[in-house]
């Protein structure tokens, strides 16, 4: 991740749980120590501090941010 984000100057980590705590916590900590750049736009994409409910993957990915689609609206707009 971090060799990716050096080049780019850009990372996301998309969880399919809880973004408190989780592996985009991590991720952003590991960027941070590391400097990799003076500036890099980072983004944790998961769900929120909420219940979720039941459904099928493709419903729950579209309702709480996590599709594809998401994803690279999400690239997208972290490039500029």
């Amino acid at each position: 991740m971090v060799a990716h984000a050096a080049r780019t100057g850009v990372a996301i980590s998309a969880e399919n749980h809880s973004i408190i705590s989780g592996p985009g916590s991590a991720g952003a900590e590991t960027l941070a120590e590391t400097q990799v750049r003076t500036v890099m736009k980072f983004k944790k994409m998961g769900i929120a501090d909420t219940f979720a409910e039941g459904g099928t993957t493709a419903y729950l990915f579209d309702k709480y941010g996590l599709s594809s689609h998401h994803i690279v609206v999400a690239i997208s707009v972290l490039l500029g």
